[in-house]
């Protein structure tokens, strides 16, 4: 059996909600249970919006960093950095 079992949230101390989700393990179908916190969801979220195209863009701009700046509530700016530049500092 695969797939999740049950997932709920629980309130952290810093205000945010911790996911826990409990699922079979592939290898032996035994229960596990994970914990992700808001900080590691949006990582995750993140990691997962850089698709191949861009990382092969990015690799061919010789992009080496990627900076998202929060102007106001639903307003981003993103900045790409050279890896030379990175280099330098």
């Amino acid at each position: 059996m695969k797939g999740w079992i049950r997932k709920w949230s629980v309130p952290a101390s810093s205000g945010g909600t911790w996911t826990i989700s409990s699922s079979y393990a592939s290898c032996c179908g035994f229960p596990t249970v994970g914990f992700t916190g808001p900080r590691a969801t949006l990582l995750a979220i993140l990691r997962k919006a850089i698709e191949w195209e861009a990382d092969r863009l990015a690799a061919e701009l010789n992009v080496g960093e990627i900076r998202f700046t929060r102007d106001s509530e639903h307003q981003w700016h993103v900045q790409l950095i050279d890896a030379e530049q990175l280099r330098l500092h």
